[in-house]
Formats: C-alpha cells, sequence, structure tokens
C-alpha cells in the first residue's frame, strides 16, 4: 500500500487537507510521509495501525450520529463512505502483511 492510496481518497473526502494532516493520522510527525515518500518508503505498519484506529473512530461518530437519528450531510455521507471503505483498506494490508505478503 502506497501513501498515495491513502491520501487521494481521504483527501478527496475531506479527511485530511495535506501531507501533514495524513502524517498526523498515522500517528506521526508532520513529516513523517514527505520523508518517507522520498525515500520511496511504504507506511509503517505501525503508522497503518494508526490511520485504521483513527479511521475507525471516525466511522463511530458517524454511527452515533447515524443512531441518534440526525442526518448526514451530503459532505459527511461522502466522508463516511471514504472513511468505511479506506479502513477496510487498510485492515486488509496489515493482514496481508501480517501473512508475510510483505509491503
Amino acid at each position: 500500500m502506497r501513501f498515495r492510496d491513502l491520501y487521494a481518497p481521504l483527501r478527496a473526502g475531506g479527511l485530511v487537507q495535506n501531507q501533514r494532516d495524513l502524517s498526523r493520522m498515522c500517528g506521526k510527525a508532520e513529516s513523517y510521509v514527505s520523508s518517507r515518500q522520498s525515500r520511496g518508503a511504504d507506511p509503517s505498519d505501525h503508522a497503518l495501525m494508526n490511520i485504521y484506529l483513527e479511521l475507525d473512530a471516525l466511522d463511530q461518530e458517524f454511527r452515533n450520529i447515524i443512531l441518534t437519528g440526525k442526518s448526514l450531510t451530503e459532505a459527511e455521507q461522502k466522508a463516511a463512505r471514504i472513511t468505511y471503505f479506506v479502513q477496510q483498506e487498510v485492515f486488509e494490508e496489515l493482514r496481508r502483511r501480517r501473512k508475510g505478503g510483505g509491503k
């Protein structure tokens, strides 16, 4: 999984605005994404786990809004869909890596 696989959909959903935001979502310093990309490195397992947990918290927030009977705006609906699908992709990547599928 490359950073662009994360950044493009998250940005499209308004969940991150720039690489610094993605770095923070990774639980890292603001320069993490740009530094790793400049070396041709993919996100670490630790960074992916942090992204997964961040997205899980967002997903729960969206679910709580819905369960309380409130409606999501169109932008929130888009963000909720992207949150769910990116979270699933991150999970599958972590599982693949754990099974020895490499980075």
